[in-house]
């Protein structure tokens, strides 16, 4: 079986469970989001490193990783060669030390992002299942099949907004720090402190929206990417991909508006209906997502990989609406129709990677 028709059963199953949620008691939720969970990483681990981009690069820097030994006593000439984060380089080399099988490795790479999104969604939401339908419909091939470093961030900067609100902040900044260690974007999570002391209105989302919009239309980042210099890792990153003709197309329009149009719909909803202080913080969480789209707009690959730490927000944003709303199905029948477009979108993308995502 390829990997894009498991992709399709995978997808379908969890259509299923999204659908009928409002059926299933919580128990049984909490039994069938573990079963996904597993069958997510089992994907992961078991993919074909023939049709995932980026697999045989991981595949290449875990058949060079160095010695436990080494890297604990700071040999740095793997770092040198691959500019890769150190967090990752250690989890590699202790997997490395046991065995050589790259389907272990990959396993418990996702197993580490899969596993945050599963505590998250089980502490924050009563629709865990939605939850969880809308991360593998958006993110789930690109950031645990593909940018598996960045997968790892994006989940712990999501599981550092529990403890944000419940003011524990060593484990919200315990979280960006691994993450940080997996990809150094998850250094973007630090802002929510920011936006967690904004009590967001509907005003406030309108002005967000204007701006985005606004800011969308200016050019800039080349004239500073061109003046940096060299800035170590993160220039590294930006530099690579200034030769790429993809990574440095605009952002798709349509995908741009749609959140913007997300950020409309939900925050208003929220606002409107006396939302508590984790929802507020879920509102400005994804305005940022909204913003860092706007403000890298003309570079494609930084805007994803910046506003991509904030738009995990939408996992528990929606399903927070849900909970608001009366006639859930009609929400739940768009969703359907917008994910089945979406997702169906990042699979064809794994037979020709160089094609502009919407």
């Amino acid at each position: 079986m390829s990997i894009t028709q498991e992709l399709y059963l995978f997808f379908g199953l969890n259509a299923f469970f999204f659908l009928s949620e409002s059926y299933i008691n919580e128990q049984m939720r909490k039994i069938i989001l573990l079963a996904l969970v597993f069958l997510a990483i089992i994907v992961v681990g078991f993919r074909s490193p023939n049709e995932t981009p980026d697999t045989f690069m991981y595949m290449s820097y875990f058949s060079e990783f160095p010695e436990i030994g080494d890297a604990l006593y700071g040999d740095t000439s793997y770092y040198e060669l691959w500019h890769i984060e150190t967090g990752y380089l250690f989890v590699g080399a202790i997997i490395k030390a046991f065995t050589e099988y790259t389907e272990i490795f990959f396993l418990i790479i996702g197993a580490i992002a899969l596993g945050c999104y599963y505590m998250i969604f089980l502490k924050r939401t009563s629709y865990p299942l939605t939850a969880f339908f809308i991360y593998v419909s958006t993110f789930f091939i690109m950031r645990e099949c593909v940018q598996i470093r960045q997968g790892i961030a994006c989940a712990l900067v999501l599981l550092s907004t529990h403890y944000i609100i419940n003011k524990q902040y060593y484990k919200y900044i315990a979280c960006l720090i691994v993450g940080c260690c997996f990809h150094m974007i998850a250094i973007t999570g630090f802002a929510l402190i920011i936006v967690n002391n904004i009590d967001w209105t509907a005003k406030k989302i309108y002005i967000v929206c204007f701006i985005c919009l606004i800011i969308s239309q200016i050019s800039w980042i080349y004239q500073i990417a061109e003046s940096l210099g060299d800035m170590g890792l993160m220039y590294y990153r930006v530099g690579r991909y200034l030769g790429t003709k993809v990574a440095t197309q605009n952002v798709t329009i349509i995908k741009f508006l749609v959140n913007v149009g997300i950020l409309l719909f939900c925050g208003r909803i929220l606002v409107n209906s006396q939302k508590n202080k984790y929802e507020n913080l879920l509102i400005g969480m994804f305005a940022l997502g909204a913003l860092s789209q706007g403000v890298f707009f003309e570079f494609r690959e930084v805007a994803d990989r910046v506003s991509s730490m904030y738009y995990t927000a939408m996992f528990l944003m929606i399903p927070a609406v849900m909970t608001k709303i009366k006639k859930q199905i009609i929400l739940r029948i768009l969703l359907l129709i917008m994910m089945g477009w979406y997702f169906a979108r990042m699979v064809n993308w794994l037979t020709d990677p160089m094609q502009s995502l919407v």
